[in-house]
């Protein structure tokens, strides 16, 4: 396969010396192919400290994914492929942070569409599959990451046989586990997160007690060539209209004015003799 599909050839094999490593067949096969056979020492694993590492490293993701998901321990296999999967399309530096699968294959990978392992998703049922005519075009289905192939080439677990189910379509809820006794929520950290409104709060310095007393700056106000301030300032005063002459000025109507009003108890009190009384008194001479 490294021959045919990435035009290179395999130098040297280095094993941990497993009974399956050691096979007559499978020696004389990397013998005639001329690759070099390297073999570990027994119970020492830092010798191939590279594959060691990288076996612990899967095993530990693919736990965590386990267990998250609430899959029971028979179905570790497939939280291991899921986790090669992942890794594969992982950035490493010593690739010049690019993906084990696009240094191979020479392009970007894309990764749309990745999903939880675990998470629940609706498969559509195709009618030569279903029971009867009247049974719903859909399950709910365990999904247990992806085959080899094109990445549409997805596995999931069927309920309640646990038959593996592959489909290329899926609707995913992947905050719903249905092995999980109850609706469990990952905690996953979104790509962008919507950002907090950030809140500046102004503080204002308190003046030392012992310092003399300065009156800020928007407190001084000019006037003319010098500046005061508010409790010096004279107040404001408001323009007042010039007064109003009496209408009827010394000098009579020679003079241009009108002769003064007379208020309307005056006027009540004029008699025909054109002098003034009181309200109520009696003008007529006859009765005295």
């Amino acid at each position: 396969m490294v021959k045919t599909q990435y035009n290179a050839t395999i130098g040297e094999w280095m094993t941990d010396n497993g009974g399956e490593y050691i096979d007559k067949d499978y020696v004389k096969l990397l013998k005639d192919e001329g690759i070099e056979i390297q073999q570990s020492i027994p119970s020492q694993p830092q010798m191939n400290g590279r594959a060691e590492h990288f076996n612990h490293t899967i095993d530990e993701k693919a736990e965590s994914m386990r267990h998250q998901a609430c899959l029971p321990d028979s179905w570790w296999e497939f939280s291991i492929l899921h986790v090669n999967y992942l890794y594969n399309c992982t950035p490493v530096q010593r690739l010049d942070w690019k993906t084990p699968k696009g240094y191979l294959d020479e392009f970007k990978p894309n990764l749309s569409h990745l999903r939880i392992l675990g998470c629940g998703a609706y498969i559509f049922i195709h009618k030569d599959l279903r029971a009867n005519k009247l049974s719903p075009k859909s399950e709910l289905m365990t999904f247990l990451g992806y085959r080899d192939g094109h990445e549409s080439n997805m596995m999931f677990m069927r309920a309640p046989n646990n038959v593996i189910f592959t489909a290329a379509t899926a609707l995913f809820d992947e905050c719903l586990f249905p092995k999980c006794a109850k609706h469990k929520v990952p905690p996953v950290t979104q790509i962008q997160e919507p950002k907090e409104p950030e809140i500046s709060i102004e503080t204002e310095s308190v003046p030392d007690e012992d310092a003399p007393f300065a009156p800020p700056h928007d407190s001084i106000i000019p006037q003319g060539d010098k500046e005061r301030s508010h409790d010096d300032a004279e107040p404001q005063r408001l323009p007042q209209s010039p007064p109003q002459q009496p209408r009827h000025a010394p000098g009579g109507a020679e003079h241009g004015n009108e002769p003064p009003r007379r208020s309307e108890q005056e006027r009540k009190g004029t008699r025909k003799d054109g002098n003034v009384y009181p309200p109520g008194t009696s003008t007529d001479t006859n009765r005295r």
